[in-house]
């Protein structure tokens, strides 16, 4: 007896350890899915962004939710409650969903493909609202219009080139709105490379537990399990699964970051679990609320000559990863305003030094506008303008433009950049390496936030006279 209460003790040390292992690596997993989610937060960038969008912020509501039923967690530093078949149904849904947001939202395929697979998760998603409220007995009027948009969305399949190459049974089962996808889940774990027998033999174990199979109660009388008490076989399945779903959502967010890599750029940042906010490091050391790209802080510097504004922000991933600890991959943003004038002496843009020389700087700034029940960015009528550059040295490339007036052909100074900074939503920074191009998108929220404070306290222009 004196042997198999040292190997318990040993066992139940060992599980604790890889508890607590799985726990720390799912929630910085889901931490910086969170502040990964927030960064694409009401950008229109197309459908295919757009589910990518919604798809990633359920992978992130649901793992809030797994995380809620372990003990011990950064929501639940105080449970005692141990149930892990209450886990499984949460961690199927988050595998599924990761599936699906790699198969509609992620994997790059052709327009024909992509809008073919679109419209038959539509006619799916269709279909089981005609059956759902069918049994629920509604109008005929309801029915009619469930009916008429399956309609429309074969029509659109039935025209669709890649579908029409698609077996013909396979086609029938589609049109029928049977299945949500085209591919199986088998098939989208290998084109995403993944599939492996452990991962089936895996899903078929949450199943069970989803669904109360024998496998999930058969053995209950073992080891105290399913009673909510703390024992060895109850953390063993947990920690587990925390490692499966952090690995579920390890490769979510690389797909993402990889999705909107041209338009966003993804600074590293943690979870505030107190205010359920994302934070992201500045320079300075202080954290500051971050909504991808939203919050980052400008600083200001006054002499008796005026002001200087500026900002660094890390490059546009653009495919491949800018280093946050180098300080060479990041832009920096500069607005001096002459004290006397109250008008900009310059902005300058510093862009990395291996910027390709010759091409200098592209500029341009969006609005955000609700389009029906979503947001998107609409480009300035004034479009993209290059800048070009008047110095680079090892540190940056700099684009200099003085009195903030870029010049429009003969006609001479037009565009006034502190006006566009103060009425635009966004600013994008493209600028090309070795032929490539790299953006890096900010938003203007907090620039006028400090141009307003800056005009107040530091040059003293009245309350009511600001930014007119």
């Amino acid at each position: 007896m004196a042997g198999e209460t040292e190997v318990n003790d040993i066992d139940s040390e060992r599980v604790d350890q890889d508890y607590h292992s799985g726990l720390g690596q799912f929630t910085d997993a889901l931490e910086q899915a969170i502040v990964s989610s927030h960064a694409v937060t009401a950008i229109d960038a197309g459908q295919r962004r757009f589910w990518a969008s919604v798809l990633f912020t359920r992978l992130c509501t649901v793992s809030v939710s797994i995380l809620w039923l372990c003990p011990r967690s950064k929501v639940n530093p105080d449970g005692t409650h141990w149930d892990f078949s209450s886990i499984p149904s949460l961690t199927r849904n988050l595998f599924e969903c990761s599936l699906l947001f790699h198969y509609l939202a992620i994997e790059e395929i052709p327009e024909d493909e992509w809008l073919a697979r679109l419209k038959v998760m539509q006619l799916h998603d269709c279909m089981e609202r005609f059956r759902m409220f069918t049994a629920f007995g509604h109008d005929e009027q309801q029915l009619e219009g469930f009916e008429l948009q399956a309609v429309e969305l074969r029509g659109a399949l039935e025209s669709n080139q890649y579908f029409a190459n698609l077996p013909v049974a396979l086609r029938k089962k589609l049109l029928k709105g049977e299945r949500p996808s085209i591919l199986t889940q088998d098939a989208i774990l290998e084109r995403m490379g993944q599939f492996h027998p452990s991962t089936r033999g895996y899903y078929r174990l949450l199943s069970s537990h989803s669904h109360s199979f024998p496998l999930a109660f058969y053995r209950m009388a073992e080891q105290d399990r399913g009673r909510g008490e703390e024992n060895v076989a109850e953390k063993g399945y947990i920690a587990y699964a925390l490692e499966f779903c952090a690995g579920v959502l390890e490769a979510s967010i690389g797909g993402l970051q990889k999705t909107f890599a041209d338009i966003v750029a993804f600074a590293p940042g943690t979870f505030d679990w107190n205010s359920l906010k994302a934070v992201s490091p500045v320079q300075d050391g202080r954290a500051v609320e971050n909504r991808g790209y939203t919050g980052h802080k400008w600083d200001t510097n006054c002499s008796p000559r005026g002001c200087q504004m500026f900002i660094d922000v890390l490059r546009g991933d653009s495919g491949n990863p800018a280093d946050p600890k180098d300080y060479r991959e990041y832009i920096t943003i500069v607005v001096a305003v002459d004290r006397r004038t109250l008008r900009p002496a310059y902005f300058s843009f510093h862009m990395p030094p291996n910027a390709d020389r010759d091409q200098g700087v592209f500029v341009s700034f969006t609005r955000t506008v609700r389009e029906g029940d979503h947001w998107k960015l609409d480009p300035d009528a004034d479009k993209s303008r290059r800048i070009p550059f008047v110095s680079c040295n090892m540190d940056s490339c700099i684009a200099r433009i003085p009195g903030g007036l870029l010049e429009e052909g003969e006609e001479g100074y037009r565009i006034d950049l502190l006006d566009k900074f103060l009425n635009s939503n966004h600013v994008m920074f493209l600028y090309m390496k070795g032929g490539k191009p790299y953006r890096t998108m900010l938003s203007l929220s907090t620039f006028q936030q400090e141009y307003k404070r800056m005009l107040t306290s530091e040059l003293g222009v009245p309350e009511d006279e600001k930014m007119q």
